[in-house]
């Protein structure tokens, strides 16, 4: 394996890269002010600060207000599930069902309940029917179409008719039916795989009510396969109430809401969200077009750290191996990368359910793509039919197949064997192999740019960074590259110390 750079150079990128960061930050700031068209429209902020905050993010002050008003949920969930541990009850699914379904009822009303449940119990009967794969993803497609009907612009007024709720909780419902539909699939493909015996008793209709009405993962993840799930069951009154457990829970919890903290204080500063949505880019200067670019990732990752932290805390406190919280986005710089460690849940449902299904380690090239290109499928089918999705999803399938080409070249023995004769070090191909990778990173980059920000956002950093300008395409690959190399450091070095 290649060794790492000399220490003294990795801290060297490290301060050109804080460096970069405090100058578009500085940038983002400085347009962060009165001057915004729509600043008088923010919400309030903080009294002491004395300073609008930005809340033009729908799916954070969605989640902001689900913790506000019903938090209690929460601890209603862990108080009963404790005191039936000790108790040493037996049906802890068709507990945890209830404790679901009387939240959902309070949070809402009957029939979003029914209209949750119904999927749950159509999906349970179609599946204990035929006991095919196939009939499980056929229905799958049709709640998919529901979906995605639910999310037409013109079809809310009937979907608030039929729910009886009013529009602010159409979007809570769109959540809560997609990700109950990953587990409505991850539980019948189970009971359909040969692993398990169809008669056991963890494919039980309580087992499959207690997992899609499981709380903490109810409203918007992340997703915990079943067989993650049905573990916890198996050992859950073998599980002690202890200090060591209490004191993680609540370290854990101190832990996101800091992050919680820090992203409200952050929002008072940079309104990255506002000047996306009200200002025309493409009158910014490279460097604070490039901070605002950075402040959306950020932003949508510290979003998801605290939203999957409290959820994965409260799961880990009832024993199950939640999958771990979002990294950091500063610390990958390979995209596939990216799938893996930011929504770990999402992403093992999809190489388990679907990518695995349709391709094996030793298959031909044109199959893995295949399979590549059917799991960004039910992405995007998954997320909805709109415009920014589509592109976003495509650049994904691309970036991700192109990566792992790159990477097949560079990484190979010949290629390191011939590149070590023209650069003579270890160090130097090291080095070479991050300025490719630096060239690689860069288009999947712009690919969650269209997710985070639509079409023309999207577009106004293809332009700026591929048709401006060598030296603009200079300045924005050599931030990168500076990252690139502490990444990987990083990387190695977690791996190094799981040996």
């Amino acid at each position: 394996m290649i060794g790492y750079l000399p220490n003294i150079e990795l801290k060297l990128y490290s301060c050109f890269y804080i460096i970069l960061l405090v100058i578009i930050l500085y940038n983002v700031q400085s347009i962060s002010n009165s001057n915004l068209p729509d600043y008088n429209f923010m919400g309030k902020g903080w009294t002491f600060l004395n300073r609008k905050i930005d809340d033009y993010d729908v799916e954070w002050q969605t989640w902001k207000s689900f913790i506000r008003n019903y938090w209690y949920c929460f601890v209603m969930h862990s108080c009963v599930a404790e005191v039936f541990r000790v108790l040493k009850f037996k049906n802890i699914s068709m507990l945890f069902f209830i404790i679901g379904s009387i939240s959902c009822f309070i949070m809402y009303n009957t029939r979003f309940l029914l209209v949750v449940l119904l999927q749950t119990i159509i999906s349970y009967i179609v599946t204990t029917m035929t006991k095919n794969k196939i009939h499980v993803w056929i229905l799958a497609s049709f709640w998919l179409i529901i979906l995605n009907i639910l999310k037409h612009e013109s079809n809310i007024k009937i979907a608030t008719d039929v729910l009886d709720i009013d529009e602010s909780k159409i979007h809570d419902f769109l959540v809560i039916f997609a990700w109950c539909l990953l587990k409505n699939i991850s539980f019948n493909l189970e009971r359909c795989s040969g692993v398990y015996n169809k008669s056991d008793a963890k494919f039980k209709f309580s087992e499959c009510l207690g997992y899609v009405f499981y709380f903490p993962t109810f409203f918007g993840g992340p997703h915990v396969i079943y067989k993650r799930y049905s573990d916890m069951l198996k050992g859950f009154n073998e599980i002690l109430p202890s200090r060591e457990r209490y004191q993680s829970f609540i370290l854990n919890l101190l832990r996101f809401s800091f992050w919680f903290f820090l992203t409200e204080l952050a929002l008072h500063f940079f309104y990255v969200n506002s000047i996306v949505m009200n200002l025309d880019l493409k009158f910014l200067d490279s460097l604070s077009l490039f901070g605002v670019g950075y402040l959306m990732g950020q932003f949508f990752n510290n979003k998801y750290i605290i939203h999957y932290g409290v959820s994965i805390t409260f799961g880990r406190l009832d024993g199950i191996d939640m999958p771990k919280p979002p990294k950091c986005i500063c610390r990958v710089h390979k995209y596939s990368d990216m799938w893996k460690w930011f929504d770990s849940g999402l992403y093992e449902f999809l190489l388990k359910y679907i990518y695995i299904s349709l391709c094996e380690k030793k298959s031909p090239m044109w199959r893995k793509i295949f399979a590549g290109f059917t799991t960004f499928l039910f992405i995007y089918i998954w997320h909805g039919f709109f415009d920014y999705i589509l592109v976003w999803s495509l650049l994904n399938c691309v970036c991700i197949v192109l990566e792992k080409f790159v990477y097949f070249v560079i990484e190979g023995e010949g290629f390191e064997r011939k590149a070590l004769k023209i650069v003579k070090t270890e160090n130097n191909l090291h080095r070479l192999q991050a300025i490719i990778g630096t060239h690689v990173l860069i288009p999947a980059i712009i690919s969650n740019l269209f997710f985070f920000g639509g079409l023309e956002v999207g577009w106004e950093f293809v332009r700026r960074i591929y048709l401006e300008g060598v030296f603009t395409y200079i300045k924005i690959s050599s931030c990168i590259y500076f990252l690139y190399p502490i990444a990987e450091a990083i990387k190695r070095w977690e791996i190094s110390n799981k040996k």
